[in-house]
């Protein structure tokens, strides 16, 4: 196997005769279980137990294991939970003999620019913000998580990577003790308050320096602002108008199959624009959809990893992942003891 990284910075992984890359998405590790979505941490942990012990007689010792973003679920869940729920799952994960390459997802983006390496520099656990490149058995596929093909996201541009970063300010911020921060927070903005109200005394102040005194209410009251948007985001957002979207079917772009999607044109808009950046490909692998399957259209390949989540209406599509081999791709769907081949290309 040969790791190189190109000039824009994402990583290009060529995979030798007969070695494997087991590809998998959206377990969204940290969820709160409310009844209608919960994570698979059980089929998970057996799952790669599974692999560890080299059970899975079709897919063997993988030499490249591919996290295909939103395994940590950054914007549902909280820290104590993410952390809990991974614990576990990367314990095993750790302990498989393979390259790690995780590609970051709409819903754990805040860590897609960490650089991992062991105490001897040892560069074995990758992360990638965007995208990464894997040429197997002379074809070449682009590996990338999929909200880029969501018509919201495009519409949005980048205005949703705020999320995760109040999301990360946020946690900041609330790590003291008790309510402390809240008090901390309530302060600062009390003082940028006094500020804006008698400002009068500024006045008798020199002109250059005014402007960075009149930046200072709004810097202070920053910290009550973002812990503001992060409560009513979880009292609000996930208790209410997302169950109520889903309900009402809101949701439905989604969970476009691989088909609904090149039919549409997402795909081949996406690889149209980033055709400099990333050449020609022979396939697309992604997730976010949490809808698995492999599709050919043309001479473009178009598969994907599916979800380790539990979905009302979904139960018979979950527990799925990719098996990438000498330029093929096989889809398998995992139950506990077992696995079943569901597709191919």
């Amino acid at each position: 196997m040969k790791l190189q990284y190109t000039s824009f910075g994402f990583p290009i992984i060529e995979l030798e005769n007969n070695e494997t890359a087991v590809i998998f998405s959206d377990t969204h590790l940290g969820i709160p279980s409310n009844g209608k979505v919960q994570c698979n941490l059980n089929h998970l942990y057996s799952f790669l137990e599974s692999l560890r012990k080299n059970k899975l007689k079709d897919v063997g010792n993988p030499s490249l294991f591919v996290l295909l973003g939103d395994i940590l679920d950054f914007w549902q869940g909280n820290v104590n939970t993410i952390l809990s729920d991974f614990y576990g799952i990367a314990k095993v994960l750790l302990s498989l003999d393979a390259l790690k390459l995780y590609i970051a997802g709409n819903h754990d983006r805040i860590i897609g620019h960490i650089l991992l390496r062991d105490v001897e520099g040892k560069e074995d656990f990758i992360i990638a913000p965007e995208m990464a490149i894997v040429e197997s058995g002379g074809k070449r596929y682009v590996l990338i998580h999929g909200h880029q093909f969501d018509s919201l996201f495009v519409k949005l541009g980048g205005l949703w990577k705020l999320e995760s970063y109040i999301y990360s300010l946020a946690e900041g911020f609330m790590s003291l003790p008790g309510r402390t921060e809240w008090y901390m927070a309530g302060l600062s903005a009390l003082s940028g308050l006094l500020l804006l109200v008698y400002g009068e005394v500024l006045k008798g102040l020199p002109a250059f320096i005014k402007p960075f005194i009149y930046m200072a209410p709004p810097l202070l009251m920053l910290p009550l602002l973002i812990m503001t948007i992060r409560k009513v985001q979880d009292e609000l957002w996930y208790l209410f108008i997302l169950p109520l979207s889903q309900s009402l079917n809101l949701y439905k772009p989604k969970y476009r199959t691989p088909h609904e999607l090149i039919k549409k044109g997402n795909i081949i808009d996406w690889l149209k624009v980033n055709r400099d950046i990333i050449g020609e490909v022979d396939g697309v692998i992604f997730g976010h959809t949490h809808i698995p399957g492999i599709v050919k259209s043309s001479n473009l390949i178009v598969a994907n990893t599916g979800s380790w989540i539990n979905e009302k209406y979904r139960e018979l599509l979950n527990n799925t992942f990719i098996c990438l081999k000498n330029g093929k791709i096989k889809l398998y769907r995992y139950s506990e003891g077992g696995y079943k081949l569901l597709a191919e290309a």
